[in-house]
Parts: structure tokens; C-alpha cells; sequence
């Protein structure tokens, strides 16, 4: 998975897939993001958007999304149906009023944005979900110790890591918490160790922080050493 001294993972920049469908607000946030100089790819419709999320394998998509949150939609749906890494892409909905955190989960996504006229808001929103250097902690240790046992670190990581986040949606353990933030923060995912160490000494208003963290390191893992298309 992860490689040898001098070798990079190739995934320079930060990629958005934006799956606009016609909305006039979501077309407006992707060309807020490329002024910002953000790596934009643009989508109009499911067909489209399953095409470049499985080729360019994008750091993130934003989903037109109004009448698929509480439904489900079939978009999220077949994008989710992907092989992964591509199928674990973190996804927001981009829809003209917010959803609550549990509805947005229930229906697979992973949070939302605000609408484009706030545009220092959805930028805020947007860059804690920006991969890039999410794995330099661990080339680091991969430098020191070798591919093959930081491998096999971080697969065990990666495992218990995702079994923490599906149990976010039952309860709050924080014996859990401490023991994901401890790891992280040995393997050096500086902010999943963060938040999760906050989400163990009771502050639950990082819950979205510690759910997003999570899903950006969970993706950064998966996708390591797949070569992206460039747009």
C-alpha cells in the first residue's frame, strides 16, 4: 500500500468533483473553489460524475443535492456503489437549505455545504476536507521503518478506525476515542488525533470534526499508491 523511501504517492493539489446537475447554486460554489485555485472537475449529470470519480479519483465531490438527502437519491447511490477507493470518496450535498447531521449521514452523505453567497463560509467548510499531507506523517515513519510494517500499521489503523466511526452513530465511547487518538497521533494523522482526543475528554461539539477527520484519512489511506488521471 504504502511505499518506499523517495517514492510519492501521486496526488499533488487539492481535486473537487463537482456534480452541479443544473444548479445554479452548486455551479457557483465550484467557481468560487477554482478562483481559490482548487483542481476542479465538473460534472452535469450521475453518468458524468461515476466516469470522473472513478478515473480522476477526486478528493471530494460536491453533490447537487436537494431532493436526494432525505430520500437518498440515486446519485449518492451509485456513486457509493463504486469500487473502492473511488466509491469512499467523502461526498457533500450542495442544496438550497441545510439538513440536520443525521439525515445528511442516513442518506450517505458526509456533510453539506452553505449556499454560495456566503462564499467565506463554504470556503471555512470546505478546507478541513483538503487531504493533501494527510499522509506525510506516515511517509515519515515509512522512510524510517520500511513499507511492509507501516503497511501493516496502518491497515490495523485503518480498520479500527472505521469500526469507530460506524459506532459514532450509536454512542460516544471514549475509551475508543482515546485509543484511535493515541494511534493517530503515532502514525502521525496530527488532526484525527486531535479531534478524536477532544471527543474523548467530552466535547461532543467536535463530533462532525471528528466524523470528517476520520473520513479524510480513511480516503487519503485507500487511495494511497492508485495514480489519479490528471483533469
Amino acid at each position: 500500500m504504502f511505499m518506499s523511501k523517495g517514492d510519492k504517492i501521486q496526488a499533488p493539489g487539492f481535486t473537487i468533483l463537482v456534480v452541479s446537475d443544473g444548479s445554479a447554486n452548486c455551479t457557483a460554489i465550484g467557481r468560487q473553489l477554482a478562483a481559490e485555485e482548487y483542481r476542479i472537475c465538473w460534472s452535469t449529470g450521475v453518468a458524468d460524475a461515476l466516469i470522473h470519480a472513478r478515473d480522476d479519483l477526486p478528493d471530494l465531490i460536491i453533490l447537487a443535492a436537494d431532493a436526494s438527502v432525505r430520500g437518498g437519491g440515486d446519485a449518492i447511490r451509485q456513486l457509493r456503489a463504486l469500487p473502492p477507493p473511488a466509491g469512499r470518496v467523502p461526498v457533500l450535498a450542495c442544496a438550497a437549505q441545510r439538513h440536520g447531521a443525521e439525515a445528511l449521514y442516513a442518506a450517505g452523505f458526509d456533510g453539506d455545504l452553505p449556499l454560495a453567497d456566503d462564499s467565506a463560509l463554504v470556503l471555512a467548510t470546505i478546507a478541513p476536507w483538503n487531504p493533501v499531507d494527510t499522509l506525510a506523517g506516515v511517509e515519515r515513519l515509512t522512510a524510517i521503518f520500511g513499507a511492509p510494517d507501516m503497511t501493516a500499521l496502518v491497515a490495523r489503523f485503518r480498520s479500527q478506525l472505521a469500526e469507530a466511526v460506524q459506532g459514532l452513530d450509536i454512542a460516544t465511547d471514549r475509551d475508543v476515542a482515546h485509543r484511535i487518538a493515541g494511534l493517530a497521533g503515532t502514525l502521525g494523522f496530527e488532526r484525527v488525533g486531535a479531534s478524536w482526543l477532544a471527543l474523548s475528554e467530552g466535547q461532543e461539539t467536535v463530533r462532525d470534526a471528528v466524523r470528517r477527520d476520520a473520513r479524510v484519512a480513511l480516503h487519503a489511506i485507500d487511495r494511497a499508491g492508485h495514480v489519479r488521471r490528471h483533469p
